[in-house]
């Protein structure tokens, strides 16, 4: 991970300050909080497409660490922690951002907290503001393992045409897409309340991020030097 870092520590320099703006940039707008309402999500959203940006470059590197005869299993394990490890930072930034506007009286419409009272219950106070510190990180981790998967593949496909690697790409973000719409109509069939962002953020960030491990875990062995 050291050297994956040191290789892209340009590109971590120009994103990562991009990605913070964004993420705590709607808290920092309003100065009367008494007029103001504010719902952060469209600001993270991007801040998260940014972060998923970042990995899939980063993704491009591992082709370099492989021409090292660096292990295969190394390599795999630097991708995992660059994703962990960025996504609980940015997402620690802008739960961080959300809690300090809301003890500052700022009317806050995040629709990534987790209410108290909600469709699924009612949760205690404590409960429902770690779920929605999670709910921050479980954002940019679904950015940046989907980022470093449709990276991976990319380099997996390096002797295909540009054409099929995002017919490829976008293949890969429909199975995801239609996984979490059954799961979601399987949900409703049983009467299961699925409110967001708890439960339903959980549930389908769990989709998208377990289908990206499967593809990390695959895709490596048919990335060349």
């Amino acid at each position: 991970m050291t050297a994956l870092v040191s290789a892209h520590r340009k590109t971590i320099a120009v994103f990562a300050p991009l990605i913070i703006v964004l993420a705590v940039g709607a808290y920092l707008v309003p100065h009367d909080s008494s007029q103001v309402s504010v719902n952060p999500t469209f600001w993270i959203i991007f801040s998260a497409i940014f972060w998923a940006i970042l990995c899939a470059s980063a993704t491009s590197q591992f082709k370099v660490l492989r021409s090292l005869d660096m292990p295969q299993k190394r390599w795999q394990i630097a991708a995992h922690g660059f994703a962990i490890v960025g996504s609980v930072l940015f997402g620690l930034f802008a739960a961080a951002a959300h809690y300090i506007a809301v003890s500052a009286g700022v009317d806050v419409d995040s629709s990534f907290e987790v209410a108290v009272n909600g469709d699924t219950g009612t949760l205690p106070t404590w409960l429902a503001h770690l779920l929605s510190v999670l709910a921050f990180l479980t954002t940019y981790l679904v950015a940046g393992y989907a980022g470093t998967a449709i990276g991976m593949l990319f380099k997996a496909l390096d002797n295909r045409s540009i054409a099929m690697r995002t017919i490829t790409a976008a293949g890969g973000i429909l199975l995801v897409y239609f996984l979490a719409i059954a799961i979601n109509w399987a949900a409703y069939t049983f009467s299961i309340p699925i409110e967001a962002p708890y439960p339903g953020l959980f549930i389908f960030s769990g989709i998208a991020i377990i289908v990206s491990v499967v593809l990390m875990w695959r895709l490596p062995r048919h990335i060349h030097p």
